[in-house]
């Protein structure tokens, strides 16, 4: 278990909801047996007396007698494999209570998880700690409900940096400080979130508790500031500061937006986000960029769904192209944003395409920005019909992007669409074999568009074209119209790329399961009539 907690052959993970023995299969703990499980770690070799325990678990659904503790040390004994007449983790003191008499296992491995909520200071000093661990358990969830699959939320109360487990923090890409003080019937809570790996402060949050609902209500408050703030730091953190390897700005509200969401659609999700922080800041030209970048995933993704008619995709075109002219007069010294401001001139439609160059090569001529400006430049040439070039263009950004990362799929997608568009089969295969190495769902993404015209479909591409109705195909073949070829000046290089996916669907539906806009931007494709 990475990051874990060791005690002999156990390893609890840092907030103690789970624990493995050995290589065997992994433990969950009820609430009442975390809750012992803290309180016994947070005061190793102790004596806690039964009293102590019960105010432990206070709020957690349990009885609330001697006898229930003993019941439960009992039950946490026997999960634990730990026998109260030889016990290596639970000694009986009699006639005062029971004592942690395990020492923890130092290790080095990374702590793995997308937040700690920790250290957390002052609960000893609370009269009772109910309404405090309330609010920590119910944060532990709002958190988790806000942050996509795989992102552990991790409640570490003794965790410090490098300390108790012996671990960095470069595991950690961020943390939360929470501290208690009571005054009277008054819970005061201080709440510091940091970046993981630097420590740097990037908010801090007071809020006043006076009933355990109170504390359930803000945690979900409080849960919904530090995912607006972490929104902030992933997509916004260092725009100003463009390093050789960083990833274009809709890369980063793409990664953003898997982090901080669970549904398939996490990209759109951020809408709302984005909403927000234009209402707070409507003058700021990085949220605006941001707010023409997602329009733009809507005018593909309402492409793909035929949800949008043409006078609506006409508008979201129209407002793209407003709030691109708006901002920039303000992003000159900015290359993240001026790439950003490039790639939706571009994707416009406009005839923006040599301003759209003119950004891209001035961002690239004046920063380290080498990376971001390799992927828009390629786009850029691709455009305008220099396939080669395109290709060039994405392997520099290809020998700068991270191994396995988004960026290096991305990146294979585009190189894979230029030697499609050129005629190179043979490369655009290699190329998405190394892709789907990487990334083993993308053939199934891939494979109607790079299907062989003349040829029977491969089992992953019947696996999407096999149930699709006729309603369903007409989008798909719009979506990757919109997606890959819409833009490309020569009439060959748009051919070259929906030759696949059209003869595909021709052949089962018919040519009217192709729209008008497509057909006249692939003349050399329209089936003969009579």
């Amino acid at each position: 278990m990475q990051g874990g907690v060791r005690y002999g052959e156990l390893t609890f993970d840092p907030s103690f909801l789970f624990a493995r023995h050995g290589a065997e299969d992994e433990l969950k703990f009820t609430r009442s047996e975390r809750a012992l499980l803290l309180a016994f770690t947070r005061h190793p070799r102790m004596v806690m007396t039964r009293n102590q325990l019960l105010d432990a678990i206070a709020g957690t659904g349990s009885d609330t007698t001697d006898r229930s503790i003993d019941f439960l040390i009992n039950r946490l004994r026997a999960k634990l494999r730990d026998p109260a007449r030889a016990p290596a983790l639970i000694a009986t003191q009699y006639g005062e209570g029971y004592v942690w008499i395990a020492d923890p296992v130092r290790s080095d491995a990374l702590i793995d998880a997308f937040l700690i909520i920790g250290p957390v200071s002052g609960l000893d000093r609370l009269e009772s700690k109910t309404m405090a661990r309330r609010f920590l358990s119910s944060l532990q969830e709002d958190l988790d409900r806000r942050t996509g699959v795989g992102r552990t939320i991790a409640l570490a109360e003794t965790w410090r940096l490098g300390a108790g487990t012996g671990a960095p923090a470069a595991g950690v890409q961020f943390s939360l400080d929470v501290s208690f003080y009571g005054a009277g019937e008054r819970l005061h809570v201080a709440a510091v979130l940091r970046d993981g790996p630097s420590r740097q402060i990037l908010a801090a949050y007071r809020l006043s508790l006076d009933t355990p609902d109170a504390a359930r209500v803000e945690s979900d408050v409080l849960a919904g500031r530090l995912q607006a703030a972490i929104w902030h730091q992933l997509t916004l953190g260092s725009l100003s500061r463009a390093a050789p390897t960083d990833l274009p700005l809709e890369l980063r509200m793409h990664d953003a937006a898997r982090m901080l969401a669970r549904s398939d659609d996490s990209w759109i999700a951020m809408g709302e986000q984005l909403a927000e922080a234009r209402a707070k800041q409507p003058d700021d030209p990085a949220t605006s960029l941001m707010w023409g970048l997602y329009l733009h995933s809507r005018l593909l993704l309402g492409a793909a769904s035929a949800h949008l008619t043409p006078e609506a995709r006409t508008g979201l075109q129209d407002e793209i192209e407003t709030i691109v002219f708006q901002v920039l007069p303000d992003i000159a010294e900015n290359p993240i944003l001026m790439l950003a401001a490039a790639k939706l001139l571009l994707f416009t439609g406009r005839g923006h395409e040599v301003l759209a160059e003119q950004l891209a090569e001035q961002a690239f001529a004046a920063s380290t920005a080498f990376a971001a400006a390799f992927a828009i430049l390629g786009q850029i040439r691709l455009a305008a019909g220099a396939a080669e070039q395109a290709v060039d263009l994405y392997d520099h950004g290809l020998e700068l992007a991270e191994a396995g990362s988004q960026f290096e799929v991305y990146l294979l997608v585009l190189r894979s669409a230029a030697q499609l568009a050129a005629g190179d089969r043979d490369g655009m295969e290699a190329t998405c074999e190394r892709l789907y190495r990487i990334q083993p769902g993308a053939r199934l993404q891939m494979a109607l568009v790079t299907a062989r015209p003349d040829a029977t479909l491969p089992p992953e591409a019947l696996l999407i074209h096999a149930p699709l109705d006729f309603a369903r195909a007409q989008s798909l073949v719009m979506y990757f119209y919109y997606v890959f070829a819409r833009l490309y000046r020569r009439q060959e290089h748009r051919e070259n790329l929906l030759r696949g996916v059209i003869a595909q669907m021709v052949r089962r539906f018919g040519p009217t399961v192709v729209d008008e806009e497509v057909w006249r931007a692939v003349p050399g494709l329209v089936p003969p009539t009579g």
